[in-house]
């Protein structure tokens, strides 16, 4: 849910600055990048919360 509503707000500015005339090959970019980042932390979160999950990294930190 999260990945869609990044990637059309993106493409909505994107389509905003073409229609207005402006370049825009960067805007894609940064909105993937930043789209991407938020993704990572609202998946990072819950993962690190879960007992079994930290479990297994200290496994295979210890190893």
């Amino acid at each position: 849910m999260v990945l869609a509503v990044g990637w059309s707000i993106t493409a909505a500015l994107s389509i905003r600055r073409l229609r207005r005339g402006r370049i825009t090959w960067w805007l894609p970019i940064v909105g993937a990048f930043a789209t991407m980042i938020i993704v990572t932390i609202c998946i990072s979160v819950p993962m690190m919360g879960d007992p079994a999950f930290i479990a297994y990294i200290e496994q295979m930190t210890t190893r």
